[in-house]
């Protein structure tokens, strides 16, 4: 998994590519959570180049979800590839989905 960030204003957005399985997840928390620490609040994932998606995924986008919105911020998947939005959907994560 490859984790690219870039900052536009007062947002950060976050590119994947690769599998976000058990492994990769803990590297994805560590970026998100680095975030925080910056201060920022909104958050975009690009998933456009997200292969598989694993409940250990899931379990973190689900966290930083709930802590952004804890901070009146937002965290938002765009672009997601055809199999991470379908696994997102059978998750109930449609209202990550922009």
């Amino acid at each position: 998994m490859e984790i690219v960030k870039e900052r536009a204003g007062g947002m950060v957005h976050l590119r994947l590519s690769g599998r976000l399985d058990n492994h990769w997840s803990q590297s994805l928390d560590e970026a998100l959570n680095e975030v925080a620490r910056e201060g920022v609040r909104h958050v975009r994932l690009d998933f456009s180049g997200v292969t598989y998606l694993s409940s250990a995924g899931a379990a973190v986008l689900l966290k930083h979800h709930r802590d952004a919105a804890a901070v009146h911020g937002t965290l938002q998947i765009s672009a997601a590839s055809e199999r991470a939005r379908n696994t997102l959907r059978l998750m109930g994560f449609v209202e990550l989905l922009i």
